[in-house]
């Protein structure tokens, strides 16, 4: 579910960087490197792992 949303050519943005953060947070990738990766603040990839965490896909 996640990966093409990760790479798809009509997914927005927006939601290719959140299956990313998720993607990378599932191999235990540091909140700072997927930060770096995607191109946002650490603080927002901390949401975003938290946010899935608590309610999963309805999350997003």
């Amino acid at each position: 579910m996640l990966h093409p949303r990760a790479t798809g050519q009509t997914t927005s943005v927006r939601d290719a960087r959140r299956a990313k953060i998720i993607l990378l947070a599932t191999y235990s990738v540091a909140s700072r490197r997927i930060s770096k990766t995607v191109g946002m603040l650490e603080s927002n990839v901390a949401k975003w792992r938290k946010r899935f965490c608590e309610h999963r896909p309805e999350g997003w």
